[in-house]
């Protein structure tokens, strides 16, 4: 059961992004007659680009966590986890990203191709959109170490993207390249390696048509 719904508006400067929290008191009623209540706190983000409107965020505060006497939805999550790897889908952490509007984004990390620096700011690159963010590269590598391999000063790079590495560039699977210094190349093809070797259940291979194969 579902009540006292409260929508919270929260101020942008950005004309096309919508952010809303939701609050509202949830009561889960057991047939020995128990009640177990929570407030349930929800931040929406929305954007609109280009005449298409996107939910961009739906970041849950306090999840309710599963209980064994719910039969109603008898969800056990190890075992769908499983079910979820094995059928390509994946589960990824949210990275906090402050925007120059002064927003707090959460991002699916899994969305993230690289970030550059842009002047006195950083754009992080996902597959849908771009984000322009106040924190530097290194506030980043330093908050996110096993998500970014820095491939350039100017550059961070998440390796599940990255299809192939030669003197001296990263070709992206999108098809874009980011450069690589000469006095870097070897280390971070070897990093680049090490990631691959440790992503047992990522569904993305490193591997490089015209230039040198990772796993040689």
């Amino acid at each position: 059961m579902v009540h006292d719904l409260k929508v919270i508006p929260i101020p942008t400067t950005n004309s096309h992004v919508c952010e809303i929290i939701l609050v509202f008191t949830v009561d889960t009623i057991w047939p020995d007659g128990s009640v177990n209540r929570v407030r349930q706190r929800i931040q929406l983000t929305v954007t609109e680009r280009r005449g298409t409107i996107r939910l961009r965020v739906c970041h849950i505060s306090n999840a309710i966590v599963y209980d064994e006497r719910d039969t109603i939805y008898p969800i056990h999550y190890e075992s769908n986890y499983k079910k979820f790897m094995l059928a390509g889908e994946q589960r990824s952490e949210r990275v906090q990203i402050k925007s120059i509007s002064k927003a707090l984004l959460f991002l699916n990390s899994s969305q993230i191709l690289y970030v550059e620096t842009a002047r006195s700011h950083t754009v992080i690159h996902t597959v849908e959109e771009d984000y322009e963010s106040v924190e530097s590269l290194q506030t980043l590598m330093n908050r996110y170490p096993d998500l970014f391999v820095r491939c350039h000063a100017s550059y961070l790079v998440n390796p599940q993207y990255v299809s192939e590495i030669r003197r001296f560039r990263i070709r992206l699977q999108n098809g874009i390249e980011l450069p690589v210094p000469e006095k870097k190349y070897m280390a971070v093809k070897t990093e680049l390696q090490k990631r691959c070797s440790e992503a047992k259940t990522e569904n993305v291979s490193l591997f490089a048509r015209e230039g040198e194969n990772l796993e040689e």
